[in-house]
Parts: C-alpha cells; sequence; structure tokens
C-alpha cells in the first residue's frame, strides 16, 4: 500500500475528527467518538472507559467499523479494522488533549480508562469534488433514461 494514500485517509480522519465507532457483538451497535490525536498512518485511537457498552462488545467481538462524514465537503470515509485495548498511562497520554479532561472526571487519572487502538484493514473512501451547479448538471444528466448520474469518486485503500 502507498504511504500517499494512507496518508490521504488520515488527513481525512484528522479534518473530520468525530466518528461513529460501529462495534458487532450479537447486535450492531454505534457510539459518537472524538478520534485521539495520532500520528500513526495504520491506526485510530479513541479513548474511553472500559466499563462501556462498546468496550464489552469489542470484547467479545474485536471488529469493527468506523465511519466519518463531512457533509460540507460531500466527504465520506468508512474504515474496517480490529480494536485492541491499551491500558498503559504513557501510551495514553500520547494521545490525550486538553479537552479530554471535559470526558474524564479525573483526566488521564480517572480509574477505567483505556485507549482503544483500532489497526485499520481497509477504508474506503468517497468524495464530490464539484460545486452545486456541476452537481446539479450531472444529477440531472442521470435523470434521463439509459444515463447514470456522476457525482463523484470511490476510493478503496488496504493495509
Amino acid at each position: 500500500m502507498q504511504n500517499k494514500e494512507k496518508e490521504s485517509v488520515i488527513d481525512l480522519v484528522k479534518d473530520i475528527k468525530y466518528a461513529m465507532l460501529v462495534t458487532n457483538d450479537q447486535k450492531m451497535a454505534s457510539c459518537p467518538m472524538a478520534t485521539a490525536q495520532n500520528e500513526s498512518k495504520d491506526a485510530l485511537f479513541f479513548i474511553s472507559l472500559f466499563d462501556s457498552d462498546k468496550v464489552n462488545s469489542m470484547l467479545n467481538n474485536p471488529d469493527v467499523l468506523v465511519n466519518y462524514s463531512d457533509v460540507d465537503s460531500h466527504t465520506y470515509l468508512s474504515i474496517n479494522g480490529k480494536a485492541k485495548l491499551i491500558f498503559e498511562k504513557e501510551e495514553i497520554k500520547k494521545h490525550w488533549s486538553f479537552m479530554d479532561n471535559a470526558f474524564f472526571k479525573d483526566g488521564i487519572e480517572t480509574p477505567d480508562i483505556c485507549l482503544i487502538k483500532v489497526e485499520m484493514e481497509h477504508a474506503q473512501v468517497w468524495k464530490n469534488d464539484q460545486n452545486f451547479l456541476e452537481r446539479a448538471i450531472n444529477l440531472g444528466k442521470g435523470i434521463l433514461p439509459g444515463k447514470t448520474a456522476k457525482v463523484g469518486s470511490e476510493e478503496s485503500v488496504n493495509y
């Protein structure tokens, strides 16, 4: 896999920041999460409490899906991966930001705090760089018999 494509995915994650983390332990469930600070091209990080439904689900099935969307720029990102839990405070500190204090009563010293590491396996990116008029014209063309609207691009990235 080319580093440029991986960097492009991580740049989108940094721009969008907030995700829906989907777990699947007999039933699918999702929760909004803020992506933690990260310099990796192959993993995503989220700070959580260990005693939570999402973590319990990951313990039974580490396969997760992480979805990002930016409706203003018409950019959508879906990442499949395996979740691992990290409890070492020094590792959590590497991904900690000042704003995390708002969600964890005792900050980094909050009992039961953990880091969710999602090792990325596959990413799909959908983008539409067209302006409003271009999108409208292409959608109009798609209405014609035998035609299909072309309103964006899709890219797959394997890890």
